[in-house]
């Protein structure tokens, strides 16, 4: 219907009426909505204001001035051949200021000339004020109905928790966060009494001392912090963490309310429990530093002590005393080294050699380090080589160590007679070594763990064969320093383990 409505239509008798936008910065009137008695012309469409307006007029229009035209043909004000060309012969503009701009019109036509009387375009201009009045203020009170919901959704949907305790000590509002969180056992929570959702939520004596501090926060208006709140979920077997605070407001009733904000901080203290952990792995790195370097240097500390007394004793006795030595001397050289070598990783002083050379090559030489373990061991090792050569960019000793190390490993957790394999294969642009034994496995739990630094998975099952604990973590080092990822696989105790090593080729 028309923006003069039913009754002011009838009244004055027109044909039409067309509401209409106006741009002057481009010279552009738009006509997107109109009411026209059946078989009236339409006058829909967009066209330039000084095709219709002379500058007098604008001027007038742009000062709020309406204006009424009884026969357009003899209106110098006008140009009589454009409104004739839209079937108009007499017209009534009355502007509408928005911003202290000219942005809008209401302009009332017919097709034939007419005597506007005074009454009807007063009419006009009140009834077009009246409707824009109306108009605007329901433009500004969506504006606030779309603010009030906007604000809503970021309260209902935020990640922190947030609830109402009300004068009446009712919950009055909640977001989703605290429905599905803190509230998550008491529903309908909002209207439910507060002291009594608490006392479903917790045991006492708890439950009364929360009821407490909301109350003084209520009556006195002080805030208040906590010290952290320890949730244990029974049905998930977890235990959830939060830090909440109070705050005393005014509600739109005049009434004081208590709202609560509380975090979740579950990952903060599982983070802190992993750097306590992470501290405890590094005293039972220095407690087993102490003891490994420790052992080897009691044989040979005896190993020397007889060997003064062995002066006259046969050369088999003394060699074999020297063997014990060199045998403990290189295990603590061992150790010492992969030490200094994590110092380097770690300081960034690293530097890398490298050159084409088959993977192959740095395979058979990875063997022939670990072969004496693996024979001790009684295993049986199989081979599978790629059929065309692996071409890769490579510091040949750093990747022999890397290997050597699994290869070192997969002996050591395999019981006797054991079964070890390694398998090679080109999957596009990477080159990849897979290592295999039927070993002790790797839990599940340990799977992430086993590259970090001073780890031993094997030390929580009694299977403690020596070492610091780090070898795994310089083979991670190496392996990325050449732009590559290695990956721990075990189907779980008892059932073996894999080392995925992939490695991009050389490029020619």
């Amino acid at each position: 219907m028309t923006i003069l409505g039913a009754k002011t239509v009838a009244y004055l008798e027109i044909a039409s009426c067309a509401f209409v936008e106006i741009d002057e910065s481009t010279d552009q009137a738009v006509v997107r909505h109109e009411w026209s008695r059946k078989g009236a012309r339409t006058i829909v469409g967009t066209y330039r204001i000084t095709d219709f307006l002379t500058a007098g007029i604008q001027k007038a229009l742009r000062a709020g001035q309406s204006f009424a035209s009884d026969d357009v043909r003899g209106d110098s004000r006008l140009m009589p051949a454009q409104f004739s060309a839209l079937g108009i012969a007499s017209i009534v503009c009355v502007p509408i200021i928005a911003n202290d701009r000219w942005r809008f019109a209401v302009v009332i036509h017919d097709s034939e000339p007419r005597k506007w009387r005074e009454d009807q375009v007063e009419l006009i201009r009140e009834v077009t004020a009246r409707t824009w009045a109306r108009l605007e203020r329901a433009r500004v009170e969506e504006q606030v109905r779309r603010g009030a919901e906007l604000l809503d959704v970021l309260i209902y949907q935020s990640p922190t928790g947030f609830y109402i305790v009300d004068a009446e000590f009712r919950i009055s509002h909640m977001n989703a966060d605290s429905q599905a969180r803190a509230f998550r056992n008491v529903n309908p929570a909002i209207g439910r009494r507060f002291d009594e959702a608490i006392r479903i939520l917790w045991p006492e004596p708890l439950a009364t001392e929360i009821i407490g501090i909301f109350r003084h926060t209520l009556e006195t208006g002080e805030p208040y912090q906590s010290p952290g709140l320890v949730s244990e979920r029974a049905d998930m077997h977890e235990v959830e963490t939060y830090d909440w605070q109070l705050q005393r407001i005014t509600m739109p009733d005049g009434r004081h309310a208590v709202v609560c904000y509380y975090y979740d901080t579950t990952q903060l203290r599982r983070a802190e429990q992993q750097l306590l952990e992470a501290d405890r792995r590094k005293d039972e790195f220095l407690a087993t530093l102490a003891h490994e370097l420790r052992n080897p240097l009691a044989p040979i500390r005896n190993g020397l002590h007889y060997l003064r007394r062995l002066r006259g004793s046969t050369d088999h006795k003394v060699a074999e005393l020297h063997e014990m030595m060199e045998r403990q001397v290189t295990h603590m050289v061992r150790m010492v080294d992969d030490l200094m070598e994590v110092s380097r990783i770690t300081r960034g002083n690293v530097r890398m050699r490298k050159e084409q050379v088959d993977l192959a090559t740095i395979l058979h030489g990875a063997i022939e380090t670990s072969r004496p373990l693996i024979e001790a061991g009684g295993h049986t090792l199989s081979v599978a080589m790629c059929d065309e050569p692996l071409i890769l960019d490579a510091d040949v000793v750093r990747l022999t160590q890397v290997f050597a190390n699994l290869l070192n490993n997969a002996a050591k957790y395999t019981d006797t007679g054991g079964q070890i394999s390694i398998t090679t294969r080109r999957e596009g642009s990477i080159s990849l070594v897979s290592i295999r034994d039927s070993g002790i496995g790797i839990p599940s739990d340990m799977l992430a763990k086993v590259f970090d630094l001073f780890t031993q998975a094997d030390r929580a099952h009694g299977r403690a064969q020596g070492g610091l604990g780090i070898g795994l973590t310089l083979a991670r080092s190496m392996v990325d320093m050449h732009g590559g990822t290695i990956e721990a696989r075990s189907g779980g105790p008892g059932l073996g383990s894999e080392f995925l090593v992939r490695l991009p080729l050389a490029t020619t």
